[in-house]
C-alpha cells in the first residue's frame, strides 16, 4: 500500500520562534537582551504551545551570554522533538482535567438526588456514593462499608446482596427487573425496609449501581416548586404532599384540625388544576415529577 494518512510524530511541526518574531522594537530588544545577560542567558529559540484559555506553556532554549552563534536546524530540530512531547504531555493533561470535571459535574448532579446511589465492582468494594446513599447507611444501617466492602448485619443478607452484585456485574442485562431486587430490613427494626435495585454499567468493566430505596430525606418533596407550576393553593399543595407520602384524607383532616369535607375540596380543587382524574393519578403525577427525586427541600408553603 502506498500514501499515509497523515503526518507521522517525526514530521510534525510545532512553532518555533525567535526572539526577533515578537515584533519587539529594536531599542526595546537590546534592552531585554541586556537583562538576560544579567542572568546568564543570550538569544534564544521558542516553542508557543496551545492551552486552555490563559494556560499555554512555552519551551525556551537559550544560548549563553556572550554566545552570538546563531541557532541551526540541529537545534530546531531537537527544540521541534522536546516540543512535540511536551504537547502530548499537556493535551494528555488537558483530557484529565477534562474528565475530573465531567466526574465532579456528576457527583454533584447526583448528590441532588434523593434516591441514593453506591456505584461498587463485582467483589463488592465501594467505589463512589451520593449523599443520598451516605444518609440511607448511616440511618438506616441495613447497609453499610466494613473495610471498603459492602455488607449488611447477618452473614446471610451479605452473601445475598454480594450475589447480587456478583451476578449484576457478569451479564445483569440477561436478568429480568425482579432478579436484580433486594431487600435489607433496616436495623432499628422498625419495620422499614431497604429496597436495593442493581443495573450494570455499560463500559464499566464489571462495575454495577445499586440505586437504594427508603427514606433517606423524607419530605423532601419540593412541594412548594410543585404548587408553582399547576397553581395550587398552600393548603391544595399541603394535601397533595400528604396523599403522596402515604397520608389519607381522614388521617390528614385530623392531623391539621379540619373536617374531611373540607379537606375533601382542597383534594378536589388539587385535581382539577393538575389534570388528574383520581387520588391515585395524582399521586403518580408527583411520584413521576423530577420535584419528587430533586434536593435541595423547599420550605412548606
Amino acid at each position: 500500500m502506498s500514501g499515509s494518512s497523515g503526518p507521522t510524530r517525526e514530521h510534525r511541526q510545532v512553532d518555533i520562534l525567535t526572539d526577533h518574531d515578537f515584533g519587539i522594537p529594536k531599542l526595546e530588544l537590546a534592552g531585554f537582551h541586556a537583562a538576560l545577560e544579567t542572568v546568564g542567558l543570550g538569544d534564544f529559540l521558542c516553542v508557543r504551545l496551545p492551552g486552555p484559555a490563559h494556560r499555554g506553556a512555552s519551551l525556551v532554549l537559550h544560548r549563553r551570554a556572550g554566545d552570538r552563534r546563531g541557532y541551526g536546524d540541529e537545534e530546531k530540530t531537537f527544540l521541534n522533538r522536546i516540543g512535540l512531547h511536551l504537547s502530548q504531555a499537556l493535551a494528555i493533561r488537558r483530557d484529565y482535567e477534562d474528565r475530573e470535571a465531567q466526574v465532579a459535574s456528576i457527583q454533584a448532579a447526583l448528590d441532588q438526588m434523593r434516591f441514593g446511589v453506591l456505584i461498587c465492582d463485582a467483589e463488592a468494594n465501594l467505589l463512589a456514593a451520593n449523599e443520598a446513599a451516605h444518609r440511607i447507611m448511616r440511618l438506616q444501617g441495613a447497609i453499610r462499608s466494613r473495610d471498603g466492602r459492602l455488607c449488611a448485619d447477618e452473614a446471610s443478607t451479605t452473601w445475598g446482596l454480594r450475589a447480587l452484585i456478583a451476578r449484576t456485574a457478569g451479564g445483569g442485562d440477561a436478568w429480568g427487573d425482579e432478579d436484580r431486587l433486594f431487600s435489607i430490613a433496616a436495623r432499628d427494626g422498625g419495620g422499614a425496609v431497604l429496597q436495593i435495585f442493581a443495573t450494570p454499567l455499560a463500559g464499566g468493566e464489571g462495575r454495577v449501581a445499586l440505586v437504594l430505596g427508603g427514606e433517606a430525606f423524607p419530605g423532601a418533596f419540593n412541594v412548594r416548586a410543585f404548587a408553582k407550576l399547576f397553581d395550587l393553593s398552600p393548603a391544595e399543595a399541603r394535601i397533595v404532599r400528604a396523599l403522596a407520602t402515604g397520608a389519607t384524607v381522614q388521617g390528614f383532616a385530623d392531623e391539621m384540625g379540619l373536617s374531611e369535607g373540607t379537606i375533601r375540596l382542597q383534594l378536589k380543587r388539587a385535581l382539577a388544576k393538575t389534570g388528574c382524574g383520581r387520588q391515585s393519578d395524582l399521586v403518580r403525577l408527583v411520584c413521576a415529577s423530577p420535584l419528587w427525586s430533586a434536593l435541595p427541600v423547599a420550605s412548606t408553603p
